[in-house]
């Protein structure tokens, strides 16, 4: 008996919450506009780089929600790294990119990640992460 009486009560408060979310999607708000860049390509690998000093690759995006983005900021794990981005909004359906140029300092493999920031509802949210790679060719010890 004290089974069935725990069941009843989640019973009728699922009951209610499938009400409260057609209730909102009948009254259109069942969720806000959300901005979503999508990347075609994420990641990069320049292999061996004889001869290329500072490989460049542009990362294309598109903005697919359904409403404005704008890219807060890009971080990076490596000090080597260059980049931009666009300041302003985004709108959707709208394309952009964010240049990446590796800089040669050190002989050897590199893997470089950007993580690409926009801020929605006040709230900061990694959209993507963005990898270059490679290989720069060693370099002779400076004594």
């Amino acid at each position: 008996m004290a089974t069935g009486s725990r069941k009843a009560p989640r019973a009728r408060a699922t009951a209610r919450a499938r009400a409260a979310a057609l209730l909102a999607a009948a009254l259109g708000v069942a969720g806000a506009a959300r901005a979503d860049l999508a990347f075609p390509e994420t990641r990069r690998d320049f292999g061996e780089l004889a001869g290329a000093p500072s490989p460049t690759v542009e990362f294309a995006f598109t903005n697919t929600g359904d409403a404005p983005v704008t890219i807060a900021k890009v971080r990076t794990t490596s000090p080597n790294t260059e980049f931009d981005w666009p300041r302003e909004p985004v709108a959707p359906g709208a394309t952009g990119a964010i240049p990446v140029t590796v800089k040669t300092r050190f002989g050897g493999p590199f893997r470089h990640e950007l993580l690409v920031v926009v801020v929605e509802d006040g709230e900061e949210r990694v959209v993507e992460t963005l990898v270059v790679t490679g290989r720069f060719p060693d370099q002779p010890l400076r004594r």
